[in-house]
């Protein structure tokens, strides 16, 4: 029993102390049949932290899809912003949709240092799998330097997912810059999820120069955008005083 004890105890300290025999061992783990094995092994892995980062990079590049999709998660939630392009070429070529967004996560939650690259990934890919994943990590992120790339995607992006998901971040980031392009897309999206996205936006910034266009389109012919255009009026008479609502009248 002291034998197994202080086998146990020297396998701990080797992966904290960043062992790379035993960091090896784990991110093989990865891939392992057994669910439960291989949440251990992203639990370790993470605990290890920086140590880490290294072998997790090498096997964002294998062949197991579980092994890709956990070593981009692990790098996600270890946060450490040296390894954001490695996770945005992950984003821009991987051929597996599931690893891209699991690329695409990871980059959210290293937060602000992965906005230009995701600026980038979003302006320049010919996918929309992986300019939706981008969007979508710009949303979560909410960083206002990404909103003339959002407004750029509202406006020209040929994909409806990725105009829906472009305006819900510019509803989050609250630019009133986003505004007329906002509007544009109320108006004339042929998608209703891009209207829809376009009146709830609008509402979240709350400027009352918006009224007009949503009084309009309180006749769409979807009813799902007419709530939304509704509660976006709501929202906005809201916090709008008398005089700025005769104004706009």
């Amino acid at each position: 029993m002291e034998k197994s004890d202080g086998r146990n105890t020297e396998e701990r300290w080797e992966r904290e102390t960043g062992d790379p025999q035993a960091i090896s061992a784990l991110v093989a783990m990865l891939g392992d049949g057994d669910c439960l094995l291989r949440l251990k092994a992203a639990a370790e892995l993470k605990e290890i932290g920086t140590p880490a980062i290294s072998a997790l990079c090498q096997a964002l590049t294998s062949e197991k899809l579980s092994v890709r999709m956990e070593a981009a998660r692990i790098l996600g939630e270890i946060g450490d912003s040296s390894v954001i392009p490695v996770l945005a070429q992950v984003l821009r070529d991987d051929d597996n949709r599931a690893v891209c967004q699991a690329a695409a996560e990871a980059l959210a939650r290293i937060g602000s240092p992965a906005v230009p690259a995701l600026i980038q990934v979003l302006k320049r890919s010919r996918r929309p799998d992986v300019r939706r994943g981008a969007a979508s990590a710009l949303w979560w992120i909410g960083d206002p330097r990404a909103v003339p790339a959002l407004i750029g995607a509202l406006e020209k992006d040929e994909d409806a997912d990725v105009r829906w998901v472009a305006a819900e971040a510019l509803g989050k980031i609250g630019n009133p810059k986003a505004i007329p392009v906002l509007i544009g897309a109320l108006r004339g999206d042929k998608d209703e999820c891009v209207r829809y996205s376009a009146a709830v936006a609008l509402g979240e910034i709350g400027d009352p120069q918006a009224v007009p266009a949503l009084i309009k389109a309180v006749e769409d012919k979807d009813p799902h955008v007419r709530r939304a255009v509704k509660e976006a009026l709501e929202k906005i008479c809201a916090g709008t005083s008398p005089t700025q609502t005769q104004n706009i009248q």
